[in-house]
């Protein structure tokens, strides 16, 4: 039958939206996978959908856990997988067709250990929003893999446009924070991987909705963001010093970001979290200029963070203003 992926999905309240993504799923061309799809603690009615499509198709398994965030969701489908290789796919979002033979082409010709590939913004009727193809590249190596990720060239920040040899996450920690759990993963991926391959084509469609993680207004949940940033820096001076920059960058503008959300927010202690922000920015970007000077090298580092590094107030002035 060949090689068996394992296609992993969290859950949470998506009763109605599921279905249509499990559906999709089902249409792969490649038909030895099983689809793994982790309850995460639902208060709606996404067990028993679930619990009937697994009825329906026979290569479904169902777990059902108290709720923990999508990060241990996808661990707890990681500890009962049984393919060679594993791809994530969100509760609302969905893949090509031929998603998974086209991938495994590619695993089968080029023994790599991590594949991604481009996507598809859609809306909720299926309507494209913008395409998002990759550019084809390969690195044989985990430093130059890792590189390329904590800089983000060619690289995006979510699990789920990649597939990965299941041998991979072992040893792999998932440090339990709900937002941006994705990079303090694939930061210890990327740092694991000796083959990553880029393919240009666009398999998977992500979902843009009203209710995405990444489109509710600030909540002190979003601060993980911070967490799981700090955890990447930690990881980078044990194991790759020389791209500290970059990861340091990366706290710099998360807090930038962050401390502009909060503000617009109505949370009674927004103030003290925005200056809480600011101090993490400063330290940071102190950290990073500090690093580049030693190493004798510079970064692109955008404008926004550019003038936040001057003024916080200035740069929200001029965000204003666009």
């Amino acid at each position: 039958m060949g090689d068996k992926i394992s296609i992993i999905m969290p859950a949470y309240n998506a009763a109605d939206r599921i279905e249509k993504a499990i559906h999709k799923i089902e249409q792969q061309s490649y038909k030895n996978f099983e689809l793994i799809i982790v309850n995460d603690g639902s208060e709606d009615s996404t067990e028993d959908v679930c619990h009937a499509l697994s009825e329906e198709y026979d290569n479904i398994k169902l777990i059902s856990k108290k709720n923990a965030g999508p990060g241990k969701a996808r661990e707890a489908g990681i500890a009962i997988a049984s393919g060679d290789y594993i791809g994530f796919v969100d509760s609302d979002d969905y893949i090509s067709q031929t998603a998974i033979d086209q991938v495994l082409q590619v695993f089968n010709n080029t023994n790599a250990d991590i594949i991604q590939f481009g996507f598809t913004k859609v809306s909720d009727n299926d309507e494209v929003l913008s395409n998002n193809p990759m550019k084809e590249e390969s690195f044989n190596n985990s430093k130059a893999a890792f590189g390329s990720f904590i800089s983000q060239k060619n690289c995006t920040n979510f699990l789920w446009n990649k597939f990965y040899k299941r041998n991979l996450f072992k040893g792999v920690e998932w440090p339990g924070v709900y937002y941006s759990e994705d990079y303090a993963v694939l930061a210890q991926l990327y740092g694991n991987s000796g083959n990553v391959i880029t393919i240009k084509d666009e398999l998977y469609y992500y979902v843009k909705h009203s209710e995405s993680a990444v489109n509710k207004p600030f909540t002190r949940r979003k601060l993980d963001q911070i967490e799981a940033a700090k955890y990447v820096i930690n990881y980078t001076k044990k194991n790759f010093p020389e791209y500290l920059p970059e990861a340091f960058y990366y706290l710099t503008t998360r807090s930038a970001r962050l401390a502009e959300e909060v503000l617009c927010s109505d949370l009674a202690d927004r103030n003290q979290i925005y200056n809480d922000l600011v101090i993490t920015f400063k330290d940071a970007y102190s950290e990073m200029k500090l690093c580049l000077k030693k190493q004798g090298r510079k970064i692109d580092i955008d404008k926004t963070t550019r003038v936040f590094a001057i003024s916080p107030s200035l740069a929200r002035i001029l965000k204003r203003m666009r």
